[in-house]
């Protein structure tokens, strides 16, 4: 039984390495993977701002500003 295990294990290692190696030939030589590569900026890609009281982050252009202080739509301060 520990010998089927074992042979088991070592296959599933041999297919991940494999794999691996087979993934890392697809790419072309100096090129990149990081994930700004992969990935690049978009015209949406905006500052986060925090809200002032309950802390959640959202983009800048869907906060509400007041006295320089950054709130979401649920905790806008009220107008005197």
């Amino acid at each position: 039984m520990a010998r089927i295990i074992f042979f088991l294990l070592l296959a599933v290692l041999a297919y991940m390495l494999l794999k691996r190696i087979a993934a890392s030939s697809r790419q072309a030589p100096g090129e990149d993977t990081s994930t700004r590569e992969r990935f690049p900026a978009s015209a949406k890609d905006e500052d986060t701002v925090r809200c002032e009281e309950c802390g959640v982050y959202m983009p800048r252009s869907e906060a509400l500003m007041t006295q320089g202080k950054f709130y979401c739509d649920t905790h806008r301060p009220k107008a005197h």
